[in-house]
């Protein structure tokens, strides 16, 4: 379900545009089926997750509201795993095939020897390192977010959650937070950079003749990633409105960014049917 935040301010007095960001998670999965963890492991789309891009691209053609009108997006960066680029392509063949620029730290968490596993072994390893014992044999069977809402409850936040399982894994190639952390805002300044350049292509587009009168879209980015990364990257984006919500498979977090104040969150979890 989507969450509207905040209504933004387009008055930008420096006649800078506001950047719209869109932060896209990957498409349904394989793995995501049979409950499998698949952080840098590769999984496929499935039929249904191919669908979810297409739509979620479609729909962001058409955000005006025209449903004549197709708005491109300007450009793409996605994560380099395969369900990522493939989701990524999906959305640009509805909107102006932008070019896609492949970003290795966009990445999700690495869970090291538990890649492949289930959420069920994996989460136990979790719980012996915390000192956590499940409520309820249904509760050992659940999703991801019922096992961290689980651990939250039981006072660990994700980064504690996170080493835990940096603890219990034997291969040692399981993510710290720490290495996740420093991922998510080299992320976040090359989502800063590249928002600042469009919009400095724009206003010099503008000053070049253009008509300032004719209504234009803002300039915009696409960023497609993975669940617990935008989740990492929306708390350090905008923190006081970002409540930390589970990410839909792909569901759309709109953001805006302008120098001052920098990145403000427009919505969150969007679907496509919620355009």
């Amino acid at each position: 379900m989507a969450t509207t935040h905040r209504p933004t301010n387009d008055q930008n007095p420096s006649q800078t545009p506001p950047v719209d960001i869109f932060l896209i998670r990957h498409g349904q999965t394989e793995a995501n089926i049979a409950l499998q963890m698949s952080g840098w492991m590769e999984t496929p789309l499935t039929e249904v997750g191919m669908e979810q891009a297409r739509a979620t691209g479609r729909a962001l053609a058409r955000r005006g509201g025209n449903a004549a009108e197709v708005l491109p997006i300007d450009r793409m960066l996605s994560s380099d795993l395969g369900r990522a680029l493939h989701t990524a392509q999906l959305v640009a063949g509805e909107v102006g095939e932008p070019e896609i620029e492949l970003v290795p730290e966009l990445r999700e968490w690495n869970f090291g020897s538990y890649e492949g596993a289930t959420l069920e072994a994996m989460w136990h390893a979790i719980f012996d390192q915390l000192g956590i014992q499940p409520t309820s044999a249904g509760e050992v069977g659940a999703n991801f977010w019922t096992h961290m809402r689980h651990a939250a409850a039981e006072g660990f936040d994700e980064p504690a959650v996170m080493t835990a399982l940096a603890r219990a894994d034997a291969s040692g190639g399981a993510n710290t937070w720490e290495q996740f952390l420093a991922r998510a805002e080299q992320s976040l300044q090359r989502i800063r950079l590249e928002a600042e350049a469009l919009a400095q292509q724009r206003e010099s587009v503008s000053g070049g003749g253009e008509d300032p009168a004719l209504p234009r879209p803002n300039p915009s980015l696409a960023v497609v990633s993975h669940g617990a990364f935008i989740r990492t990257l929306l708390s350090l984006m905008d923190p006081v409105q970002y409540a930390g919500e589970p990410i839909a498979n792909a569901a759309v977090c709109h953001l805006r960014y302008s120098p001052n104040p920098g990145f403000a969150l427009v919505r969150t979890n969007v679907s496509a049917e919620d355009w």
